[in-house]
């Protein structure tokens, strides 16, 4: 399984003082104390507001629930496998996937 943050990942946007437009991918949890705390994860800087760096933001704040919701579809294929037909093809792609988000080489 993969190592990777653990909480609600969320995307946080800032202008900076030289016009440049920051993103920020971080997490946010409970501490003990009840205090709800945001760590960054990723930084994401773009000088012209294109939409891409948006975007990309974006797809990294949705890591965990896209890997999760990928673990929980090929169990489900795997589990039906007899009944599900020409489902070669996705499994081969799912399992290159969680084999690249777990750090392996696809």
């Amino acid at each position: 399984m993969a190592n990777y943050t653990k909480g609600k990942w969320f995307v946080r946007e800032s202008g900076l003082e030289d016009g440049e437009h920051e993103l920020e991918v971080a997490y946010e949890f409970e501490a003990e104390n009840g205090f709800i705390l945001n760590y960054p994860i990723a930084d994401i800087h773009d000088k012209v507001e294109t939409g891409t760096a948006k975007a990309n933001a974006h797809l990294i704040s949705a890591a965990p629930d896209i890997y999760e919701a990928l673990k929980l579809a090929q169990s489900f294929i795997l589990k039906h496998n007899g009944k599900i037909k020409d489902s070669f093809s996705e499994q081969v792609a799912m399992a290159c996937a969680l084999a690249k988000a777990e750090g392996h080489k696809s």
